[in-house]
């Protein structure tokens, strides 16, 4: 299923994470801690949908008359009423 260098990576990945979140939250307080995790949870959305859509680029095509706002729509979904 997965391959065991990914896992090892990914463990690494997330004790380098638990070890800079828990130094600074013991330098500096859980206000920044949770300013800087809000920070690296949006970059990595952002990168996320980034990814997406460059990936597919009939994502982003405007029509004649259309806006940004159908093109969020088709990446996202429509709406719920």
């Amino acid at each position: 299923m997965y391959h065991p260098a990914q896992i090892h990576t990914l463990r690494l990945m997330h004790s380098t994470l638990y070890k800079l979140a828990r130094d600074i939250y013991s330098d500096s307080g859980i206000q920044i801690l949770l300013e800087m995790l809000h920070s690296f949870i949006s970059l990595m959305m952002f990168t996320y949908v980034g990814m997406i859509v460059r990936s597919n680029p009939h994502i982003t095509k405007r029509e004649e008359g259309g806006n940004c706002v159908q093109g969020r729509i088709k990446l996202f979904g429509a709406p719920r009423q």
